[in-house]
């Protein structure tokens, strides 16, 4: 089991980038962007009696935190499941630009094997200039990356795409 602190940076890195400089650079899509909603499913313990549960807790504008929400199972018959939106006026409710750092959440006692799906309306960037940007170890120019939600740690990666790690 993981935390995992949640950024601004983080989610809409998360969602997609083109590589714009072979082994080096990948180019956000996106000028700016606000999370909608986070949605966690883990599956039922394995042994019968074990208790697993997960928390996303949310951050208000100057990353204190404003508020939790979680679920847990017991036992191996009913997996976990919950669905949580940001509160109103906390950073996960707001729009954020490029590059910015703020803690948004953060998810706390992630069982493994857990699947976290973060749902984000965005911006498309007019230009790449001011979208922001990340490393890649390895990326082929004009290709579509998405990295690992939690950054360099990758142990959120997207399911079915395309990363660099």
């Amino acid at each position: 089991m993981s935390s995992y602190d949640i950024t601004a940076s983080l989610i809409r890195s998360a969602c997609g980038g083109m590589c714009t400089v072979a082994n080096t650079t990948i180019t956000n899509f996106m000028s700016a962007s606000k999370l909608n909603y986070v949605e966690v499913w883990s599956p039922a313990s394995a042994a019968a009696g074990a208790a697993s549960f997960c928390e996303i807790t949310w951050y208000d504008l100057s990353s204190e935190r404003l508020g939790s929400v979680g679920d847990s199972t017991m036992g191996s018959t009913f997996p976990m499941h919950f669905k949580a939106r940001p509160p109103k006026l906390s950073a996960g409710s707001l729009w954020y630009g490029v590059n910015n750092g703020a803690n948004i959440f953060q998810i706390t006692t992630l069982p493994a094997g857990s699947v976290v799906d973060v749902n984000v309306t965005f911006v498309f960037g007019d230009s790449s200039a001011g979208n922001g940007t990340w490393g890649a170890a390895s990326a082929t120019i004009g290709r579509v990356y998405y990295p690992a939600l939690d950054g360099s740690t990758d142990q959120l990666v997207p399911v079915g795409l395309p990363t660099t790690t």
